[in-house]
């Protein structure tokens, strides 16, 4: 059993019979960094390895981007996540927003190399997600119930909630209107440290955010790399 249960910590988490839980923002185990961004969700659905909803030890790590892949962006996701798993001996729980795209390709990779991830998905498909006996470096989670029909604005609180978890963001690829930069531009205002990738394409319409955001002073990936030789040395 999943050793928060052991500390009592649940008593206040409604639990379905599929396996959904849902916690209120009242309750000790609400991530506390949710409640500073505006209009906080009253509840949050999840299931999955509940010990990465809130885990004091690792890094939170959000990755973003958009929906249309290409080849160079697809491969840089991959070895970025395979690169950060082994550097830090897996002390980082991804966070991704269960799109089409790099979330995708992010997803498989965390699996891939035995990562640790948070998944903010629609509530539907919480419900044929794996469990945690079958996928137990996973979470799921949600914001609303599913009589609730989906609408854009909560894919925008959804990336408040994606940017607020996180300690810092690393955006791969996105158009100057699009969701990526919606988060990017949250993580912005709430103080978390943001990444962008350099390895773009400037005939590529696609990454017209990373141009913009490079040009704003926003740092590029490579300075995140260091970062983490740094700490992998122990200096």
């Amino acid at each position: 059993m999943n050793n928060l249960f052991n500390f009592g910590l649940w008593e206040d988490a409604s639990i379905f019979n599929n396996g959904i839980q849902i916690i209120s923002s009242t309750s000790n185990i609400y991530p506390k960094r949710i409640l500073a961004i505006p209009k906080p969700p009253n509840e949050i659905y999840i299931s999955g390895n509940l010990d990465l909803l809130v885990n004091e030890r690792d890094l939170y790590i959000c990755i973003t981007g958009s929906r249309v892949l290409d080849i160079h962006v697809e491969e840089l996701v991959t070895d970025t996540i395979r690169r950060l798993i082994e550097r830090t001996g897996n002390r980082i729980i991804f966070i991704i927003g269960g799109a089409r795209g790099v979330d995708n390709v992010a997803l498989n990779s965390i699996i891939k190399y035995k990562g640790k991830v948070v998944v903010v998905t629609p509530f539907k498909k919480l419900r044929s997600c794996n469990t945690e006996e079958s996928q137990p470096n996973i979470l799921y989670l949600w914001l609303y119930p599913d009589t609730i029909v989906l609408q854009k604005k909560m894919f925008l609180q959804r990336n408040w909630v994606i940017s607020s978890m996180c300690h810092l963001l690393i955006m791969f690829k996105g158009d100057i209107r699009s969701g990526t930069m919606s988060t990017v531009h949250y993580a912005g205002k709430l103080g978390r440290r943001v990444y962008v990738n350099d390895k773009i394409n400037l005939l590529d319409r696609g990454y017209g955010g990373n141009v913009l955001l490079l040009k704003s002073g926003y740092s590029s990936i490579n300075y995140l790399y260091e970062i983490l030789d740094i700490c992998s040395r122990g200096v």
